[in-house]
């Protein structure tokens, strides 16, 4: 995978615009989200496998992002086209227990295993290497790669995470251990003004960077960035 992949959002007439920009050779797919694309049609806005069929009918690649980094985040609420997808066993997002995760991962795989996409770990956004949260991100990458061989790894992180130093390094190196054949990492801006994130955390890129080399490094894989 190369160049760069569209993200979707909740404008009519995205997949129109997202099809051209493909054939035109301005990009090379599209990344589809839970939140801004159905499962099922609603009045202007295409399901996931119509976006899907009508990217890769002009050579696109397709990803399908579940989106869970954004689920816990305070204030989401969004849920219209999210809770068609049915992600969750229980209907309520919960990663607390094995039982729960392995539930998780499995109708993400399932879901995107019907759109031809990738299957691609979800994870948690991130604000620390050693916290909780980060236990429970390895957890989930354990079960993903334990369930198919081939996962991607999904890596979210808020600038604090990407500037943690030696002990980012080291949590990457846990998920690298892994062996995903291919990486998605999202830098998550806690402050954006007028629509342009804060590109001045130099420490923090620093982070990001070096965690794109050594992700691919260690596991000779292909990288997303958003």
């Amino acid at each position: 995978m190369a160049g760069v992949l569209i993200h979707d959002g909740r404008r009519v007439g995205h997949r129109k615009w997202t099809v051209e920009a493909i054939g035109a050779g301005l990009a090379d797919g599209a990344v589809l989200s839970p939140f801004a694309t159905p499962r099922v049609a609603e009045p202007r806005y295409p399901s996931g496998s119509d976006m899907a069929s009508a990217v890769r009918g002009v050579g696109g690649e397709v990803l399908f992002d579940a989106m869970t980094h954004a689920v816990f985040l305070p204030g989401v609420n969004k849920f219209d086209f999210y809770d068609g997808w049915e992600l969750w066993g229980t209907g309520t997002p919960d990663l607390s227990t094995a039982t729960a995760r392995l539930d998780h991962v499995e109708r993400v795989f399932a879901r995107q295993a019907r759109l031809g996409a990738p299957p691609l770990a979800p994870t948690l956004q991130l604000t620390s290497p050693f916290d909780a949260s980060a236990r429970t991100a390895v957890e989930v990458a354990r079960v993903a790669r334990g369930f198919e061989a081939g996962a991607w790894q999904s890596l979210a992180g808020t600038r604090s995470f990407w500037s943690s130093g030696t002990r980012l390094d080291a949590f990457v190196g846990t998920l690298a251990s892994l062996r995903a054949p291919a990486w998605v990492l999202t830098f998550a801006h806690e402050i954006v003004v007028d629509h342009k994130p804060d590109m001045t955390d130099v420490e923090a890129w620093a982070g990001f960077s070096r965690t794109v080399h050594l992700s691919m490094a260690m596991s000779r894989s292909p990288l997303v960035a958003n």
